[in-house]
């Protein structure tokens, strides 16, 4: 768990406080990440799983996807 905690703080400037496990599907682990002020869903695809390449190769074109879903629907987490 440190080593999400060292990624997110370098990479997005983000401090962790909390993470817990949550139930992933198939081709990922997932977990709940917070700090104070936010909650965040964050999936970790491992590169030893031959679903990887194959599920990640379009993430640049379905991410967008999921950014206008959560802006423009009710899947918003409260």
């Amino acid at each position: 768990m440190d080593r999400i905690k060292q990624v997110l703080k370098y990479y997005y400037n983000m401090e962790v406080t909390n993470i817990h496990s949550q139930q992933g599907g198939w081709a990922s682990l997932a977990y709940k990440v917070s700090n104070e002020k936010h909650s965040y869903f964050l999936k970790i695809y491992e590169k030893s799983r031959a679903s990887t390449p194959i599920l990640t190769k379009r993430i640049d074109a379905y991410v967008p996807v999921i950014d206008w879903l959560y802006r423009n629907s009710f899947i918003r987490l409260k």
